[in-house]
């Protein structure tokens, strides 16, 4: 439950992915993303706009206001992107509202094909 909320997913995959958390390698990752993701997202907001790249910006109901103000501006990086919060999540809300997520997948999808 430190790595994330396991008990929000179906029973029968929680062996699985507690496996997969216990391996050294999935540590590794973790460390390396951890170790550059506030350079990585300096480089995004620094490039400028993305042009017509979709982008949706998924918050967690109650983050930390700086971090707003970082996903906000970057929604409003590209025309069109847009911010939207998951209105019961924490930090992760793929496993605490994955249809979120995939309503915000779709919509790109959608967006995408319906150009002309």
């Amino acid at each position: 439950e430190i790595v994330a909320p396991s008990a929000n997913l179906p029973a029968e995959l929680r062996p699985a992915l507690h496996r997969m958390w216990t391996q050294p390698k999935f540590f590794d990752a973790l460390g390396s993303q951890i170790e550059t993701i506030r350079t990585s997202a300096r480089e995004a907001l620094d490039a400028g706009p993305m042009g017509a790249i979709p982008l949706v910006v998924v918050s967690a109901t109650t983050p930390h206001p700086h971090h707003v103000d970082l996903q906000e501006r970057l929604a409003r990086s590209v025309p069109g992107g847009q911010r939207i919060v998951a209105p019961a999540s924490g930090h992760w809300v793929p496993l605490d509202q994955p249809d979120v997520v995939v309503n915000a997948i779709q919509d790109v999808v959608r967006q995408v094909r319906e150009r002309p």
